[in-house]
């Protein structure tokens, strides 16, 4: 079974352009990616243009599918982002903090810092391996 995700990057007119991800969208794993390997503005960008997705480098236009039918999709605003799809993972790339922040499945309206969340959860791991 799949853990889905929405992916967005807020502009600076405040609109947000959202994509889907197929696959490990809980923090551990797309969490950690996103902050680990696309940390800056113009990496999150890139990642969202590239359109839906099964996970992180495999759109589903690089497996043959039509742009057309996997092209991000624009939000007026994060609040309607995060208020759309709330049975799934949330991650934003925030104008604002220029950080990405990510809101949990069932959740409305309490964006979360990903760096911390990932860091804290990479140390407690390290803490239970040692």
């Amino acid at each position: 079974m799949s853990t889905h995700a929405y992916i967005g990057i807020e502009h600076a007119d405040g609109t947000v352009s959202a994509v889907y991800s197929h696959s490990d969208g809980y923090v551990e794993g797309l969490g950690a990616e996103l902050v680990n390997n696309y940390y800056t503005r113009d990496s999150a960008a890139q990642l969202v243009v590239g359109g839906d997705m099964s996970y992180p480098g495999r759109s589903y236009v690089s497996q043959g599918e039509s742009f057309a039918d996997n092209k991000p999709l624009t939000n007026a605003d994060a609040e309607q982002f995060a208020t759309q799809n709330t049975s799934n993972y949330r991650y934003l790339f925030s104008h604002a903090t220029n950080s990405w922040l990510f809101m949990a499945p069932g959740t409305k309206h309490a964006w979360t810092g990903l760096a911390r969340v990932v860091n804290a959860n990479s140390a407690a791991w390290a803490q239970l391996t040692n």
